[in-house]
């Protein structure tokens, strides 16, 4: 195991004593090392949701499967030129032909 030194004032000292001792930690450096593999476990697991659940779907095909779902009477309201007038049907501008 490695070991890694940091300077704090002494308010942060009683503080992370504190706490550690709170929360049934029975160091400092024992608390600390839970926090950081706190953080490594919480950043690894948003990384694997920015890419669905860590499953590997691609976004287009996590859209594809949501427009599967709507009904096809929906689809059918949709303006065919919304693409083109977008504005138009977001903020009422006029509409181009």
């Amino acid at each position: 195991m490695s070991s890694v030194r940091i300077d704090i004032d002494d308010d942060l000292k009683a503080f992370l004593e504190a706490q550690a001792g709170q929360h049934g930690y029975s160091s400092v450096g024992e608390y600390l090392r839970a926090l950081l593999r706190e953080v490594q476990q919480r950043q690894t697991a948003e990384r694997a949701a920015a890419v669905d659940g860590a499953n590997g779907t691609a976004p287009w095909e996590i859209a594809l499967s949501i427009g599967a779902a709507v009904p096809q009477e929906a689809w059918d309201n949709v303006p065919t030129d919304l693409s083109k007038n977008i504005d138009h049907y977001l903020y009422g501008s006029p509409r181009e032909d």
